[in-house]
């Protein structure tokens, strides 16, 4: 159930899917089912989540370039220099999916990183962040693409912390029931439906309102694992126990 095809030097794997062209992007439907055991690295995460009644802010990895230890505000303005080489190396470091969200995967380069040296550590841009508007064009709009890969000089852009929270899944035979869009580099995968009769379908049916999974969710780390995207939907297929830590705007 594993395809893989080299095109243009990128690997597409899909898991019952298809591929197909958006936004001149290689993105990737699927619909995935697996589990994993627990870990104490995970176990440690859920009980900080338990004992806080709501959906923390998404942590970067620890020792991550940018990380902050505590989030002052959950929406702030970032003025981001792209000077006149126009947007590309501040695209590379955001995760594009089909959804209609971007997220920010690395802040150690480009123009992200040139912020943060002078930004309030209350407003740094931290991964996992997430870009709400460019110039007022809304999210992974085309406009806000265009402005990201062609603009010169400073952008203002709109961001929003993370929130994040555990789904655990049981497929008991079933299959998971969820269809994910992702770009080959990203380190996430956005949640593009969820199908009636699947394991992800039956946890929603449970699960507190605030931590049902929806259409447009990320799913940005599988069994306490992160990486690429192909690297979690690989731990994806490895288990019949899941554990997905989902992040949404705060």
């Amino acid at each position: 159930r594993w395809c893989a095809a080299a095109n243009g030097g990128s690997e597409l794997a899909a898991v019952g899917g298809r591929v197909h062209e958006t936004l001149a992007m290689k993105r990737l439907t699927a619909s995935l089912w697996s589990e994993q055991a627990d870990t104490e690295a995970f176990q440690k995460f859920l009980a900080v989540v338990n004992s806080a009644g709501a959906a923390p802010p998404e942590r970067p990895s620890p020792g991550a370039p940018g990380e902050v230890a505590a989030y002052a505000k959950r929406a702030y303005m970032a003025v981001l220099d792209v000077g006149g080489r126009g947007g590309g190396s501040l695209l590379r470091t955001l995760d594009m999916s089909s959804g209609a969200l971007l997220r920010v995967c690395d802040v150690a380069t480009g123009p992200i990183a040139q912020y943060n040296q002078a930004a309030a550590p209350g407003e740094r841009i931290a991964v996992g962040d997430f870009v709400m508007a460019v110039q007022g064009a809304g999210g992974a709009s085309e406009e806000a693409l265009r402005l990201l890969r062609d603009g010169g000089g400073r952008l203002e852009v709109s961001m929003r912390r993370p929130a994040c929270f555990p789904a655990k899944l049981e497929k008991l035979g079933r299959q998971l029931g969820m269809e994910v869009s992702f770009n080959m580099a990203n380190k996430s995968m956005a949640v593009s439906r969820i199908c009636d009769g699947g394991a992800l379908a039956a946890y929603n049916q449970g699960a507190a309102p605030e931590r049902r999974v929806q259409p447009g969710d990320l799913v940005v780390g599988v069994n306490s694992k992160r990486g690429s995207a192909i690297e979690l939907q690989a731990e994806l297929l490895r288990s019949e126990v899941l554990e997905l830590e989902v992040s949404r705007p705060a």
